[in-house]
């Protein structure tokens, strides 16, 4: 439900917090998603949000444009 710029940004700061004791894990926000009305993320989506989070929290810079309604 949220861009995984934002999530690498809030993971971050937590695992600033925590050093050695943070875990991220994603899932596809089935019950979440369905009661707004909305379809889960795909495989594909929930891939690429992994790969993106990962790339930023490595570093990476991202200048892309954050969907409107999200990344589902």
């Amino acid at each position: 439900m949220r861009h995984p710029a934002v999530i690498a940004s809030s993971i971050a700061t937590v695992a600033g917090t925590a050093p050695g004791r943070t875990m991220l894990t994603y899932g596809a926000g089935v019950t979440a998603v369905r009661l707004m009305g909305r379809s889960p993320a795909t495989v594909a989506r929930l891939a690429d949000a992994v790969t993106l989070t990962r790339e930023l929290l490595r570093g990476r810079r991202w200048r892309g444009r954050a969907p409107r309604d999200g990344p589902n």
